[in-house]
């Protein structure tokens, strides 16, 4: 049920929210300049340095439950080294993925968007 009354009730006002919002202010900076437009400098500040510790303590979790899931499916557990391979290899690969452009960013999500929708379409 959560499936189905999540995206309405939160994603769907989130997602109108910030249509409106980046159509009526179309400047670089998004929520922050939202932010600073309506509670001025001292919140926006606030802002950008909270959500710059949220993003990278939430970053730092992502090779950690990838290789997690690796091990998962490997059935075996992996030593402090081969879990640090395994995350660096990871976020390499992300990272030179970024370097080459937006454009393969785009279609490696939508292929990606793909490959999760896939076994509940099957």
């Amino acid at each position: 049920i959560g499936l189905l009354v999540v995206p309405w009730v939160w994603g769907l006002p989130s997602a109108y929210m910030t249509a409106e919002l980046a159509s009526a202010l179309p400047e670089m900076g998004g929520y922050i300049i939202w932010v600073q437009r309506t509670m001025g400098d001292f919140w926006a500040f606030q802002n950008a340095v909270w959500n710059i510790f949220s993003n990278c303590l939430d970053n730092a979790l992502y090779p950690v439950l990838f290789t997690d899931y690796v091990e998962e499916m490997v059935g075996h557990d992996f030593s402090y080294l081969t879990r640090s391979l395994i995350g660096i290899l990871l976020v390499s690969v992300l990272s030179m993925v970024n370097i080459v452009g937006v454009d393969v960013v785009g279609d490696g999500a939508g292929a990606f968007g793909i490959f999760v929708i896939l076994p509940f379409v099957i």
